[in-house]
């Protein structure tokens, strides 16, 4: 199976796994890692970028264990992730450029960890 990355990605990804903190892990069997706390967690994460000229296209990849609310300018961009399978988890691509303006712009994520299984969400 070979995976096609959308223009202009690569099958290189440079991005960092950000979180608030890394969470507890401890081991159910000698082969079953399972998450220490199973409690929900939201984290906020935001970014300001000033701009001298707005992109034609200013692509990004995205990918949450859990669900994500993705805001530029205060304006809804994109939820997510898609649905899939957590053992091939899927990225959402978004372009940024449509609500980008020259000067201060704010790209901001709601991101929501679950912390245990339910019947929409498998962990990963």
């Amino acid at each position: 199976m070979r995976l096609e990355h959308p223009a202009p990605f690569g099958a290189s990804w440079n991005g960092r796994w950000v979180w608030w903190r890394r969470p507890p892990i401890r081991t159910e069997t000698a082969t079953r890692p399972v998450v220490g706390e199973p409690t929900d967690e939201v984290a906020l994460f935001r970014r300001r970028l000033r701009l001298t000229r707005v992109p034609p296209v200013a692509p990004a990849r995205l990918w949450v264990d859990g669900r994500y609310l993705l805001t530029v300018n205060g304006v809804e961009m994109a939820r997510g992730p898609v649905r899939c399978d957590p053992r091939a988890a899927h990225y959402d691509v978004v372009d940024l450029a449509p609500l980008l303006c020259e000067g201060d712009n704010v790209v901001a994520l709601i991101c929501r960890r679950f912390g245990a299984a339910t019947s929409w969400w498998l962990p990963v």
